[in-house]
């Protein structure tokens, strides 16, 4: 199953061309109705159609996720990773420590009007789900663990804690976590 939880962002927005990719691509692919989530998470909670967006989560193979056009930061990435969902996203720009690879932790696609970009979503989307399930499986579970071994709140406070110590001494000290 494949899921897209985006809420349109305007009339030309990133998430609003993913969500439009997404559709067409589920055309298609002929996939049907029930193998497929498309649609805004509500405004006041993180409920989907089908029940809270974890038990989408535990359900699906493949999460398709955009950032907001206006900042970078999509939730839905860390939760699809945690999960163990094979992630398809739209890169970032900002520079974090341990940076999700293509290919390697998620599949990075081009959010962008155009038919090269459509088509080369497609054909990812397509190899992932008609993967004999080992690749994007694998995939999957190296960026689960890649994941939480460095993107939850304690790995991101250890950045913070390393680069204050480096700012006021000049000297970077090994992982906080590790020499606590």
């Amino acid at each position: 199953a494949v899921a897209c939880a985006l809420r349109p962002d305007g009339h030309d927005g990133a998430r609003t061309r993913t969500l439009l990719m997404v559709r067409r691509a589920v055309d298609e692919l002929g996939l049907r109705a029930e193998e497929v989530l498309l649609g805004e998470v509500s405004e006041d909670s993180r409920s989907v159609g089908l029940g809270s967006f974890a038990e989408v989560l535990a359900n699906v193979r493949v999460v398709v996720t955009a950032q907001p056009s206006r900042w970078e930061g999509d939730s839905r990435t860390w939760e699809a990773l945690a999960a163990g969902a094979a992630v398809m996203t739209d890169p970032t720009w900002s520079l974090v420590d341990h940076p999700l690879e293509d290919g390697e932790h998620v599949l990075y696609f081009a959010v962008d009007s155009s038919e090269e970009a459509y088509v080369a979503f497609r054909d990812r989307l397509r190899r992932l789900l008609e993967d004999d399930e080992d690749a994007g499986w694998a995939m999957a579970q190296r960026g689960r663990a890649f994941a939480l071994a460095h993107h939850r709140p304690v790995a991101r406070m250890d950045t913070l804690l390393r680069r204050w110590v480096h700012a006021a001494t000049g000297s970077p000290p090994a992982s906080c976590a590790q020499s606590a």
